[in-house]
């Protein structure tokens, strides 16, 4: 295994133990594209943490390499994720919908509603769902709705813990 997993798996355990312990479960041959999948989620979540000030550049720039608009090498987060999205068959469509929700988050927000609550959370973690769909080959298209709502659920234990 390269170094770049190691320092993958690294990651993975050290800010998600539960989910990480989880995915020990998982086939062996699936476990290291969660934790990749894991890895891409990481990467976008922590740059949508660094727009202190209103710098979006990072987030843009991810933007633009998921959908083919700047060149994403393999050496990149979203370089790996691409290459994991073809052998998985995920949607990149999926990963747009997850940036451009952390984007929409950068700053303060005030939800007014419940709809907006699950908006929220299908933006930032349904999403997430989706693509767990893919990694885990559940090929089924019902599988889909179930996968969104235990993002959105995972989410909104988030936020109530928090």
């Amino acid at each position: 295994m390269s170094d770049s997993f190691h320092n993958q798996q690294r990651i993975f355990r050290r800010n998600s133990q539960s989910f990480s312990l989880a995915a020990r479960f998982f086939r062996p041959e699936d476990q290291s594209a969660v934790t990749r999948l894991y890895c891409f989620c990481r990467a976008m979540d922590d740059l949508a943490d660094d727009t202190l000030g209103g710098d979006l550049a990072g987030l843009d720039q991810a933007l633009n390499r998921l959908s083919g608009q700047a060149d994403s090498t393999a050496d990149t987060i979203e370089g790996d994720f691409i290459a994991l999205a073809r052998e998985k068959s995920i949607p990149t469509t999926v990963a747009i919908e997850l940036l451009q929700a952390l984007r929409a988050d950068c700053g303060p927000q005030r939800i007014q509603s419940p709809p907006d609550l699950i908006r929220f959370a299908y933006g930032v973690a349904g999403t997430v769902g989706r693509m767990m769909r893919f990694v885990i080959n559940a090929t089924d298209p019902r599988a889909d709705a179930h996968a969104i709502d235990l993002g959105i659920a995972m989410q909104l234990t988030n936020v109530m813990r928090d």
